[in-house]
């Protein structure tokens, strides 16, 4: 992968993120969609990820994201296996974000957001947690 599609990739991810602590949901809106975020880091710093977005309006989904070769080892290194259930509190529109540490200063961060159909951010008003397991495929 080159340099710039790295950055790129870093670059979407982290928007993707403002996009999830910032945006405003819509009053009584359901989720429609769920995006699974995979970022790869190193000491602390993004060197890649990705997004993948399922069309999701219930409480347990699966959702999968298309990783390169080295991302994608270090997610199986990082899990043991290629998916990892996240949970979406009642009332939030993000998971708890899983962050495990690989070899060396390597780390890969799990997460999800429910989104409407235009992205915007919606919180999980179901009354239950949203459960996602967020799987990797090798691109």
């Amino acid at each position: 992968m080159t340099r710039r599609r790295m950055k790129l990739g870093a670059a979407l991810v982290a928007s993707l993120c403002a996009v999830a602590l910032f945006a405003a949901p819509a009053a009584n809106a359901s989720h429609t969609l769920v995006l699974g975020q995979v970022s790869t880091q190193r000491d602390g710093a993004s060197v890649g990820g990705r997004t993948g977005s399922v069309a999701c309006p219930g409480t347990s989904c699966s959702v999968s994201v298309p990783l390169g070769g080295r991302d994608y080892r270090k997610f199986l290194r990082a899990t043991g296996d290629n998916s990892v259930t996240v949970s979406v509190p009642v009332g939030s529109e993000v998971s708890n974000i899983v962050n495990i540490a690989t070899s060396g200063p390597w780390s890969v961060r799990i997460s999800a957001v429910l989104t409407d159909s235009n992205f915007a951010t919606v919180d999980n008003d179901h009354g239950v947690p949203v459960s996602v397991t967020v799987s990797a495929v090798r691109q």
